[in-house]
């Protein structure tokens, strides 16, 4: 089969998910072209995913979703892997699908919580983790408490930027879920931008 463009190339890829075998491999390319091709690219590949998964029903794109969940990740395609997660939540029915199945939800914040412990000091994860853990506080609110204790580990890296990203990040969402002053003056009042030390297991400034 001849494609005259990587549009009309994914348009014709993404069926493919339909295959449980080839599952996969087809979002592992997907994930591939996020880390590394050109922003019309990475909207073509994007576009041609969701535009199927809306055709779909909601047991097959749960099915897809899982796949992307339990994909293995290395050091090439981790950042990609967040990146297109994080570009999938825009999409009302897959933050449905996550939000309804508490397998899924604790399957994927439990691999962005991974980078917490492997790879605390890798700025651009630890800003891709902390922008996806702030945005599953909402997609289930039963499990809100425990995605919250992983953005205050955030909180505390010794790294200014990651700590500074995720104020930030807890200040807009608290700004639009109305929450209380006192969270708002915490993180609009501390130095998160200072660097911190980590000395015999105790953060100090």
């Amino acid at each position: 089969m001849i494609y005259s463009s990587s549009q009309s190339a994914f348009e014709g890829l993404v069926p493919l998910l339909e295959i449980l075998c080839y599952q996969k491999p087809i979002l592992t390319g997907l994930i591939q072209v996020v880390g590394g091709m050109t922003e019309s690219m990475i909207r073509e590949s994007a576009n041609a995913l969701f535009a199927y998964i809306q055709s779909i029903s909601s047991d097959q794109t749960l099915a897809i979703l899982s796949s992307l969940a339990s994909i293995q990740l290395d050091a090439a395609n981790r950042l990609p892997w967040m990146q297109t997660l994080d570009i999938s939540l825009t999409q009302p029915c897959i933050r449905e699908e996550i939000s309804n199945s508490l397998s899924l939800y604790g399957l994927l914040t439990e691999r962005i919580e991974g980078v917490n412990k492997d790879h605390y000091r890798d700025v651009k994860l630890m800003l891709a983790a902390g922008k996806l853990l702030v945005k599953f506080l909402d997609l289930n609110t039963s499990k809100r408490n425990n995605v919250m204790q992983e953005c205050l580990k955030h909180l505390e890296n010794p790294l200014p930027r990651i700590r500074t990203g995720m104020a930030e990040a807890l200040y807009m969402w608290i700004m639009v879920a109305n929450l209380s002053d006192e969270a708002e003056v915490l993180l609009t009042t501390n130095k998160w931008y200072e660097y911190m030390a980590i000395i015999d297991d105790e953060v100090m400034i």
